[in-house]
């Protein structure tokens, strides 16, 4: 604001008023908990599920006809509350027996039992080579520039200020849907595409395809649906009706890979950037907040089976299937081969004396 006063910046005057008027209202105690447009997109995304699976999600009994799990962390548990409201209404869900979380839970947080991630990714710095190029190089250079000068600073700000700034704006955004965020005036629709790509290289990286035991140890949910949609098709067993897994991100991303979703012919480096613009494995498509993962089995004529995935609660293919719905069949034989091998210590190399 400085700055435009003595005549240097390139904003806007309702730009320069909104961050006039900006305070910062978020309380500590928010910190790795659901903000509240987090309760109300969670809630939401239940209410959606309900209209469109209304045979599935409209039963009374939903200790036996439901199964719920969640990690340890706040944020997960709280998830789980407000899509179950959304289904049910919040009378309802308060009927609901909540089990207690698995600490480093291996089904759906199983990074956090994983040795070999630990040690080749999360602790390796081999493993953020390419963002750390991309934040030193000409693309991310120039988007520091631009926004120095938008911003009125005649002496450049540095990169972790940018990167502070870009946070506030898609923080402030996210917190109060719907808002413009005073923040994010400061950048152009081209910043935002090289910021973007630096989260994508991250993650790409960290989560992705970027090393194999990213999501080579996400064969567990793999392995648990397959499992439970086997016994319904085989009359094993008919319930329970749904299976509902609150994770996180990290997890997520890991478990999108494992399937094959999102991915490029071309791995993203920091020298590539150009002509990435098309890319799959996009972090702000598949990495938002409260990004879902829906398996359906359907039973069709003649006693036929058929399933379908949704990411995001869009119709998205599963690799090797023919079509969207895909038959029971191709799907079983898809993940035979995940099943088969599925043995996380072994995959992550965990020593017999790995603490959990």
């Amino acid at each position: 604001i400085e700055n435009h006063l003595s005549r240097r910046g390139e904003l806007c005057a309702e730009d320069l008023q909104n961050l006039r008027d900006w305070t910062i209202d978020i309380p500590p105690e928010l910190e790795e908990k659901l903000a509240p447009s987090g309760e109300e997109e969670m809630h939401d995304i239940g209410r959606r599920y309900t209209a469109r699976l209304p045979g599935l999600l409209d039963r009374s009994n939903k200790d036996s006809d439901y199964t719920f799990r969640f990690t340890t962390a706040s944020r997960a548990e709280k998830s789980c509350h407000h899509f179950a409201k959304g289904v049910w209404g919040n009378n309802e869900e308060d009927t609901i027996v909540y089990p207690i979380p698995i600490e480093n839970d291996p089904l759906i947080r199983f990074y956090k039992v994983c040795s070999k991630w630990y040690d080749e990714v999360d602790n390796n710095t081999a493993s953020r080579v390419e963002w750390q190029k991309f934040i030193d190089g000409p693309e991310v250079a120039a988007t520091v520039s631009a926004v120095s000068k938008r911003l009125g600073f005649s002496i450049p700000l540095s990169y972790d200020q940018v990167s502070l700034t870009y946070t506030m704006c898609r923080y402030d955004k996210a917190l109060y849907y719907g808002q413009l965020s005073p923040w994010c005036a400061a950048f152009s629709n081209s910043d935002l595409l090289v910021l973007e790509y630096i989260d994508d290289l991250l993650y790409y990286y960290k989560d992705g395809y970027g090393y194999d035991i990213n999501w080579m140890q996400a064969c567990n949910p793999v392995v648990d649906v397959a499992t439970y949609f086997n016994s319904i098709v085989l009359g094993v067993t008919t319930k329970p009706y749904g299976i509902f897994y609150f994770s996180h991100s990290g997890a997520m991303a890991k478990l999108l890979a494992r399937w094959g979703l999102y991915k490029d012919s071309m791995a993203p480096t920091a020298s590539n950037f150009a002509f990435m613009s098309g890319r799959q494995w996009s972090t702000s498509r598949m990495q938002n907040f409260g990004v879902n993962m829906v398996f359906v089995l359907f039973r069709c004529e003649l006693n036929t089976y058929k399933v379908q995935l949704y990411v995001n609660e869009r119709l998205t293919h599963i690799p090797g299937c023919a079509t969207d719905t895909c038959l029971f069949s191709e799907f079983a034989a898809i993940v035979q081969p995940i099943i088969e091998t599925c043995d996380l210590d072994a995959i992550c190399e965990n020593p017999p004396d790995y603490v959990y």
